[in-house]
């Protein structure tokens, strides 16, 4: 677990009284500071926010995936359905641009 501070932090270390600044990695710290500076947000694990931004981009790709299979079934819905009204258009002698015009009416 890599630990970094995201505030200044004051932490007894070997005896000492250590001031760590932000963005710097944290030493080795008993688990009950850890605990209690992660709850207060003090401190961050890079590693889990560098797992968490892989599982966001994951996430991010499947959802372009699930849309771009959508988009693409309403193309082909859309390209099926415009097909059909220009042929039965050109079928009873009518013009699509005339037909919405009637409709609009």
């Amino acid at each position: 677990m890599k630990l970094i501070a995201l505030v200044t932090v004051l932490a007894i270390v070997d005896g000492k009284r250590v001031e760590i600044p932000p963005g710097d990695p944290l030493p080795e710290l008993p688990a009950h500071d850890v605990e209690q500076l992660l709850a207060m947000n003090a401190i961050e694990d890079a590693d889990a926010v560098a797992a968490q931004a892989k599982v966001d981009a994951k996430a991010e790709r499947d959802g372009l995936k699930e849309f771009e299979a959508a988009r693409q079934a309403v193309m082909a819905q859309t390209a099926s359905t415009a097909t059909a009204e220009a042929g039965a258009d050109a079928a009873a002698g009518t013009k699509p641009a005339a037909k919405k015009a009637a409709a609009a009416k």
